[in-house]
């Protein structure tokens, strides 16, 4: 039997500059060893064809890092969506490239590169690619709420029609089936909090590095997810049978 694929698959990609201290490299050289991993992650997304991945690239709280390691950081993440721009294999598969966050907290270039990358995909729908840039998710929901709220202080919208779907449809991405951290951190770390753990997302904390992992470390967390939700779905069978 063929495992069951998840549609959305979220990776927190942690681990690139304690990659490169490793290698006795400067911490910031990790960065273009995990951009390289993300460019063949995402081949392995695109001919395991899985519809939608979202790729946590740059949180809130990254901006916190030091001065020369942003510039750096933003320069590899430029360069990187304008090949993406340009990829045949993004365009012969038809990947529509979407932006997720506060663009407005980035530079002026990394701007210019992701509008370059959203407009050169537009129209296309076989599989969805949002990158996480200046991305964090209580201030996703924050924004969503006051919106709401604002809506319904206008007459727009009545406080008794609010449902999940209400706040879901106001989100950045969908629902979340399956999310991969590497790194060794056991924590979510305010990535998409309302699709993952309000969809029950599986989530899956690898011990590698980013730069270390590979489609073979990636099949096999597809396999676990395969098989919790088949044992997911025995247990549901059998508690409508128990019911009958």
């Amino acid at each position: 039997m063929e495992p069951e694929l998840p549609s959305h698959v979220a990776v927190i990609q942690d681990g690139n500059r304690r990659y490169a201290r490793s290698k006795g490299e400067l911490a910031t050289e990790g960065h273009r060893y995990g951009a390289d991993t993300t460019e063949d992650f995402l081949d392995w997304c695109i001919d395991l064809e899985i519809p939608e991945v979202t790729l946590y690239s740059f949180s809130t709280e990254n901006f916190d890092r030091t001065d020369e390691e942003l510039e750096q950081l933003f320069d590899i993440v430029r360069e990187r969506l304008y090949e993406l721009g340009d990829d045949d294999k993004v365009h012969d598969n038809e990947a529509r490239v979407q932006g997720v966050g506060e663009r407005e907290m980035l530079p002026e270039r990394v701007v210019e590169a992701l509008a370059y990358a959203e407009d050169q995909t537009r129209g296309y729908s076989d599989l969805q690619l949002n990158i996480a840039l200046a991305y964090g998710g209580r201030e996703e929901l924050l924004s969503v709420a006051r919106e709401i709220v604002e809506e319904a202080r206008e007459g727009l919208l009545d406080p008794g029609d609010i449902t999940e779907e209400t706040v879901s449809s106001r989100l950045y991405v969908d629902d979340v089936d399956l999310v991969i951290r590497t790194g060794g951190e056991r924590r979510t770390s305010n990535f998409l909090p309302w699709q993952t753990w309000g969809n029950e997302a599986h989530v899956e904390f690898l011990d590698c590095l980013w730069p270390e992992f590979t489609r073979s470390r990636f099949e096999a967390a597809l396999q676990r997810y395969s098989t919790e939700v088949e044992d997911s779905k025995v247990l549901e069978a059998a508690a409508d049978g128990a019911a009958d």
